[in-house]
Parts: structure tokens; sequence; C-alpha cells
């Protein structure tokens, strides 16, 4: 009741001074316009943003300041970086983190995908992506194979990670500590391609809310189990009968 009352007095003192200023003012059209936007509250400006669709979203942030930051949020609140043959659009998107200081902010999910066939991604260059966005809590690697050599293992506030079609490694779980929720779909386990200058085995457990795997080799099973020290809730598909012993230790 009071966030309605609230929202009914906003209204009604906007409505008031765009009354006056309409009747007292003799700016142009445009001037006018621009004046009433700033009048707009940044609530009901973050409001109108979220039901814009993507490709809006540009001419959206071209109305004000306040259109801007409300729109910058949405356009990069969880981008899409796809592989394409002849062009390293991750090394572009790490280029571009570095060129825009005021967007990592906004970037609260992350997908980097491949373009059908498994293509690489240097292990160092993730660990660069994710160093420049502290505010990242969602990490989709798809179709991806992770590889190269980790020198140092820093730790990122991932809290839910889905790996699709790709390969499970120890060292891309170090980097993960904080995760809540871990999904595994057509998941491969190889630990030749990612090479550490730390013991695999020396980091500590992760405890997750949900773990969910699906058409997975009783390796990446294996391998969670190595790493996953309890789970509240597990999903399972198309698993191996024989893989259910080790995951009933969780």
């Amino acid at each position: 009741m009071y966030n309605l009352l609230k929202e009914r007095a906003v209204s009604e003192i906007t409505h008031e001074r765009l009354s006056y200023r309409m009747l007292t003012t003799k700016q142009p059209a445009v001037e006018m316009a621009y004046d009433m936007m700033r009048l707009f509250p940044q609530e009901l400006v973050d409001a109108v943003v979220s039901y814009v669709a993507n490709g809006d979203l540009v001419a959206c942030s071209t109305v004000s300041h306040s259109w801007r930051a409300s729109s910058l949020r949405w356009m990069f609140r969880i981008p899409i970086i796809t592989y394409r043959l002849g062009e390293n659009r991750f090394e572009s998107f790490s280029q571009f983190l570095s060129d825009s200081p005021h967007i990592p902010k906004y970037v609260m999910g992350l997908t980097l995908r491949g373009s059908g066939r498994r293509q690489n991604l240097e292990a160092d260059l993730l660990i660069t992506i994710l160093s420049k966005l502290a505010a990242l809590r969602q990490l989709c690697v798809d179709g991806l194979f992770i590889c190269g050599r980790i020198v140092s293992s820093p730790q990122f506030p991932v809290e839910k990670f889905f790996l699709l079609g790709s390969q499970l490694s120890l060292h891309i779980l170090d980097l993960l500590p904080h995760i809540h929720e871990l999904a595994v779909l057509e998941g491969t386990s190889n630990e030749s391609p990612i090479q550490s200058i730390e013991g695999p085995d020396s980091k500590p457990g992760v405890n997750l809310h949900k773990l969910t795997l699906t058409y997975s080799s009783p390796d990446v099973i294996a391998l969670v189990r190595r790493r996953i020290v309890a789970c509240t809730t597990l999903v399972l598909c198309a698993v191996q009968t024989r893989s259910l012993v080790d995951l009933g230790r969780l």
C-alpha cells in the first residue's frame, strides 16, 4: 500500500510540473520534450525500458542521460558472443570491455558460444574476460574447447555456470568457487588441454544448490564428484546407472 501511494504521489507531482511548464513556457517543442523527459522519475524510466525490445534499446539510449543509463543496463545485461570463422570475437569483446570501462558494471551474465563445430577458447583469454566483469553472476560456455595454460587461478564471483557441449575441467571449476548452480549438458571430460602450475586436488570443495547432468559421460560425473562436496537438488537425464553410485555420495 505504501509503494502504491508513493507511486501515485510521484505521478501527480510529475503531472502538475508538466502542466505548469506547458502553460507558462514558450520553449520550442523539442526543448519542451527534452525537459519533460528530465522530469520522469528514474524508477518509471527503468520500468518503461524493461519492456522495450532489444532492437529498440539503441534508440532509447539517445533520449536522455537517464534513458541511456537504463538502456545500457538492458543492452549489456547478458551479452552473447558467438565465434565466427576469420574473426576472433572473444578477443574483440575483451578489447571492447577495456575501451569502454563504463560497460562491465552492466554485464550480469555472459554466453560464449561456438559456431557449430567445436572451437578452441584459450584459458588465459577466458580469465582476462572474467577479470573485467566484476558484476558477472552467470556464465555459459557453449560448444567451446577450453585449452591452454593457467598461470594463476584467480577466483570470480560467478554463481551459475552452464556448460553445453563442452569439456569440463577441474581447473575451470577452481576459477568459480562461489557457484551455486552447475549444469553440464552433453559434457565431456578432458584434463590434458589445460595445464596449471597448481595441483587441482589442493582446492577446497564446493557446495551447490542445484546440479544438473544431461547426457554426460561417467568421466564427467567422476570429475564433478572430485570437486563438489554436496548439493541440495540433483537433476539427471540420460546418465548411466553405474555413475549413480558416485552421485549418491553427494
